[in-house]
Order: C-alpha cells, then structure tokens, then sequence
C-alpha cells in the first residue's frame, strides 16, 4: 500500500463544448490475450471476482461529507443513473452493474474519518469486480499499490493527477479526464494570446492538482508566469493552500489573495476545488480584487462555487458546455436522470443539469460501453484481464459524450487528451465554447497544441 500523501483530492473536469462522437458500428477485434467466450453473449456465470450470472458488482469511494462534498458528491450518483437506467432495460448481457458508493470525507486516513483506505478494503472483501470512479489524487494514490497488488482495476479515477498513467507500476489503473498538465497547458495558451501584457498569478492545491496545472501554464505562458513548483516558491504570484486538511477543515484563503493583489497580478488562475474556488473570489471581492480569473475544470462548475463573481471567468471542459447546446447526448441524460433528483433531472426540483453531473455520466458511459463491447460485441468472458486489454487495445473507439477521442493504449493509461475554453455564466448556470480553441496535446514539455474540429460520437443503438 502506498504511503499516505498530503495531497488532496479532486476530479475532474467540468463543463463542455459541442456534442460529438462515433459508433461501435462494426465487431471491436479482440485484442491479444484475451480469452474467447463460448458462450455468444458471455452469459455463462461467475466469470470472474465480483460476476455472477446476473450481476457486475462495481464500487467507489466519494466525498459524501466534508469540504469537497458540494457538487462532487453528485459525480457517482450521475454514474449510477446511467447504470440504473441500463439495468432497467436488462443489463449488458444479462447483467445488471451494482454500484456501491461509499463515504471517504475527502480523506485518506490521517484525519479519524471513514477514509479511502478503510472504504477501499470494504470493496475488496464484498468482493467487488473493479473499483470504478473513485474520486480524487490522494485518496486514489493511498490504495493504488493495495489494488494493483491484488489484481483489482482502478478504472476512471477522477481526478486530472498524472499518477493514473503508470500502465508498468500500475497495469490495471486507468484515468479518465484529461490530466492537468494538459488543460494548464491549453488555458495557458488562450491566456498568452489574449492577455500577453498581463502579470500572471496562480493559487493552486499543494498536490499533483496545483503541480501539474502549474507545470502546463509554465509551458506555454513561459516568463509571464513565474517558475517554480506550486509549493515554497518564494515568487508571490504563486500561492497554494494545504490539500491534506480540506476534509476537515474551514479554509479561507484571505492572505494568498491579499499577496496576489500586492504583487500586482491582472490574470489569476485558480487550480481549487469548488468550496476554494468560492473562498477565494469572496476574499477578492472583499478586497476590492477585480482581475481576469481562469478557473481550473474541476473547480469552476457555477451551481457549485454557487458566487456571481465567477460569471465571465474562463475555464476549460472536454465535455459539451452545459446550457448552451441540446445535443443527443444531453437528451439521452434527461431520461436517465429521470427520477434521480440530481440537477438535471427532468422531474425533480433543479432542471439543470450541472458539470458534476456531467462527468458522472460520461465516465458511467464508459464503464458500460467497455463491458458492452467486451462480452456483447468480442463475444467474450467478463473478466478483469479481457477489459483491461479491451481498454488498451480498443479502448480509444468508445463512443462517450466527449469532444475528443480517449487516447488509451498500452502504453498511455490517461484518458483524453484536449478540449476547449470556455466562460461562465452564473445569470443561468451555463458555459460557453469559445470558438477555435478546442485542441489536443500531451503533457509532455513543448508538445504542440493541435486545433481539431472534434469528432460525432453517436450513441449507440443499445442505450437508448
């Protein structure tokens, strides 16, 4: 088992710009190694830890109390509407996906609450096929070397951290969202091109989450952005709160907010969690602190941070930008979350469907898709080694709400790999593309930003 880090949460990815996509039109190959099914929809029983004949049981581990419990707590529950509308309709080759969601307050043990590590180790003994959607970087790395070590997929980790990409170290763990050397990179370019003149600051998270959005906004903003690593750097246009309290502890980053102002800061981009987010636009505000803000996609959901102040902020989102678009995708949600009272919800209180929601869905969709196409489409056995080479193989031509493609491989265990700018609007909870800016790279140093066009990924007949 890993060693506990002072490294926090987060997840993921916000909202989004056009609907797009492909079909699972013809037969997936199987790839290499993986074992065919005599059975022409692999009905045949317990194929493997956590299968039986009726039933895929899946678990997570969430914020559901705490500091980063507003809005993420809506993330697996998302996921779950997807799996509870295809359970309605029979399942995936006639199995039904079981979620169980459990409580981790955000914490990896060293705060006296249910942690990751305790609820990870519930999930193993039910016994669980795979831990699908577990929120957060920290949280993720306490029980990664415990689930590797057992032979148990790490799929979808939510949270942008490089630290899901190990496919070596760690075969059966998978990212999902971009990483956020990726989208500091991507916002950082709109920035040079639009504010070039301005003094850059930053506030970010002490851990892989202010680290690598950092490391992307250095590539390209070069000099207009200090140097150095988010933690101790002297320069005060960097600043940084402390991830390991946020499950326990009321922040307030007044004093960062203070030194931003001083040192003269036009643009400040924020890599924080929604509750910081809204802390620190309430101390600008209080300080009479108007600059151009460029929020991070995990922080910058408006029903979430919930503050007017945010509206006509920048952000970044690899999913269709909320509010703005009715695409086929955002109609399939409507009837899954029918009856979920989650935002969006057709039925229920708050019609808005919210960011949260919208990554809960997207990566709910490629669970099932994956399971789909492993057992309906390659006709074989559901087990863990025959997903995990389906996701390396193949995994790059599932059919997800995304504007981009994923980019798995054998070697590349990330997830995306590009999306676009957009901006805020708190009049009614939307997001807005800004055109021309949807682009994919890598997180490696000096790696080109390539304008796509994106491309039209339809739903598959088998979901509707």
């Amino acid at each position: 088992m890993s060693s506990f880090r002072t490294r926090s949460a987060q997840r993921f990815g916000i909202l989004s710009g056009a609907a797009l996509a492909l079909t699972l039109a013809t037969a997936v190959a199987v790839p290499a190694g993986a074992t065919s099914s005599v059975h022409p929809l692999d009905n045949g029983g317990a194929t493997d830890v956590g299968v039986t004949a009726s039933s895929i049981n899946i678990g997570a581990t969430d914020p559901l109390t705490g500091l980063a419990a507003p809005g993420y707590d809506e993330v697996a529950p998302a996921a779950k509407a997807v799996f509870n509308y295809i359970n309605g309709k029979g399942g995936i080759a006639g199995r039904k996906i079981n979620f169980n969601i459990l409580n981790d307050s955000y914490d990896t043990g060293q705060n006296g609450v249910p942690s990751t590590v305790t609820q990870t180790n519930v999930l193993i003994n039910s016994p669980v096929f795979a831990v699908v959607g577990s929120l957060g970087t920290p949280t993720g790395d306490s029980v990664r070397s415990t689930l590797s070590q057992d032979g148990i997929p790490q799929l979808f980790q939510n949270s942008g951290s490089t630290d899901w990409n190990h496919p070596n170290a760690y075969p059966k763990l998978f990212g999902w969202q971009p990483d956020y050397v990726v989208e500091g990179k991507i916002l950082g370019a709109y920035v040079k091109k639009h504010y070039g003149t301005s003094k850059v600051g930053f506030l970010g998270q002490d851990d892989d989450f202010g680290s690598n959005g950092l490391a992307g906004l250095q590539d390209t903003l070069g000099s207009q952005i200090p140097s150095g690593g988010v933690v101790n750097n002297s320069n005060p246009l960097i600043q940084s709160y402390d991830a390991a309290t946020v499950a326990i502890v009321t922040h307030n980053v007044n004093t960062q907010i203070a030194a931003l102002k001083s040192a003269g800061a036009k643009v400040v981009v924020l890599d924080t969690i929604p509750g910081i987010t809204n802390l620190a636009l309430k101390a600008a505000a209080n300080d009479k602190f108007s600059p151009t803000w460029v929020i991070s996609s995990v922080g910058s959901d408006p029903q979430t941070v919930n503050n007017k102040t945010e509206n006509g902020a920048i952000s970044f989102t690899w999913l269709p930008p909320l509010g703005t678009k009715t695409t086929a995708w955002t109609t399939w949600a409507s009837k899954v979350l029918k009856g979920s009272g989650l935002p969006g919800d057709p039925s229920g209180k708050n019609k808005v469907m919210d960011g949260n929601v919208e990554y809960g869905i997207g990566w709910g969709v490629t669970f099932a898709e994956a399971v789909y196409a492993v057992t309906v489409t390659n006709h074989q056995n559901l087990t863990r080694n025959n997903l995990v080479n389906f996701l390396e193989n193949s995994g790059s031509s599932l059919p997800t709400p995304a504007l981009v493609p994923l980019a798995y491989s054998r070697s590349d265990h990330q997830g995306y790999e590009g999306g676009e700018v957009i901006t805020i609007s708190t009049a009614k909870n939307t997001a807005t593309a800004v055109a021309g800016t949807l682009a994919t790279t890598t997180d490696s140093s000096n790696s080109a930003i390539t304008p796509t066009a994106g491309v039209a990924q339809a739903i598959p007949s088998w979901l509707n």
